[in-house]
């Protein structure tokens, strides 16, 4: 039970430390673009 709540919880970080990634790797792009374009 809590070793099955520990990987809950270790997988919940993963999957939103990889999100803020992808995230902030998109407004950098969008970011470039912009600049680019102005």
């Amino acid at each position: 039970m809590f070793a099955g709540f520990y990987w809950f919880i270790k997988g919940l970080i993963y999957s939103l430390l990889l999100g803020l990634i992808v995230w902030c790797h998109q407004y950098c792009i969008g970011l470039s673009y912009s600049s680019i374009n102005i």
